[in-house]
């Protein structure tokens, strides 16, 4: 359930409890995973039982205001995939009714058992069930383990990253709550979109959108490209990784292919730009919001209105 600030109790609470003990020292090369062991050593300096009752003052307090209709809270789910577990953070509105499902991807080097994905993706998920969707947070590395940014296995694990999302939407098509007939939204970020774009072509039929925040566009994708399905393409102009060079080329190509398709970059915008955990001196709230508005208008237009 997220609340008038679009946060969910959770994160609310972790971020009084920090923010109560005081600010943890960030430098600007911080993996997702440093940072998290900072703030956490950070906040243990402190008189955390007192921090603890403010955080729950806060949390009750927040928490009284009005959430959506839709409103649901992210719960832990595990399905099949050849005889192996796959995990995942599964968010349905609480309002009755047949929803189309979403599935997010992450990106490299983390996975949704650490604190900072858990803030991030869990509240974009509990976000779309919000706005009538199934989301569902993907831990894609369930059969791989963890994928470094430098690591050259992705090749080797990219099918079974493949398989994993086509099992959660055959798993989500089973859900009380899922619409059946609707295709799937796929939203991923870095390595995360960059499947996204490949689970696309790869599965036409099955995909109704794909959002792509900063994906590296690769040189395999662009035989599938006259079967895409609809995708927005949102990117940091400045984005180290040089994913902003991929999303115009991607973007050329989809006009080529005649493919609907819609780009945002994000003047000055690095990678992660769009997240407040992972790196907070490249966190752009303004940009963060506008992107997230333009998914969700995104995933409104070929997902509930039947577009393709």
């Amino acid at each position: 359930m997220t609340n008038l600030f679009g946060l969910t109790p959770a994160v609310l609470l972790t971020l009084a409890i920090c923010g109560s003990a005081g600010a943890a020292p960030i430098r600007p090369d911080d993996t997702r995973e440093q940072l998290t062991i900072r703030r956490t050593a950070w906040m243990f300096r402190f008189d955390v039982p007192r921090a603890f009752v403010i955080g729950v003052v806060l949390t009750i307090c927040v928490m009284s205001f009005g959430a959506s209709s839709y409103a649901g809270d992210a719960q832990p789910i595990q399905f099949d995939l050849a005889g192996k577990k796959v995990s995942a953070f599964l968010c349905e509105p609480s309002a009755s009714g047949k929803f189309p499902p979403v599935i997010l991807l992450h990106g490299s080097g983390s996975d949704t058992g650490s604190w900072g994905a858990q803030g991030y993706l869990v509240q974009r998920c509990e976000d779309l069930a919000d706005h009538g969707f199934v989301g569902e947070v993907l831990e894609y590395y369930s059969l791989t383990g963890i994928v470094n940014p430098t690591d050259e296995r992705d090749r080797e694990f990219w099918p079974t990253w493949l398989d994993e999302i086509d099992a959660a939407i055959s798993d989500l098509r089973r859900r009380e709550k899922v619409d059946s007939t609707a295709k799937a939204g796929l939203i991923g970020f870095s390595l995360g979109a960059s499947i996204a774009i490949s689970a696309g072509e790869t599965y036409p039929s099955e995909i109704g959108a794909i959002v792509d925040y900063y994906g590296t566009f690769a040189h395999e994708f662009e035989s599938g490209l006259s079967q895409m399905p609809p995708t927005l393409i949102l990117n940091g102009g400045a984005d180290e990784f040089g994913t902003n060079d991929d999303a115009v080329r991607f973007d050329q190509l989809l006009t080529r292919a005649g493919r609907p398709h819609e780009i945002k970059i994000y003047s000055g915008d690095h990678h992660l730009f769009d997240d407040p955990y992972a790196n907070p001196r490249v966190y752009k709230e303004a940009h963060a919001k506008d992107a997230w508005s333009r998914t969700i208008a995104f995933l409104e237009k070929y997902l509930k209105a039947g577009g393709s």
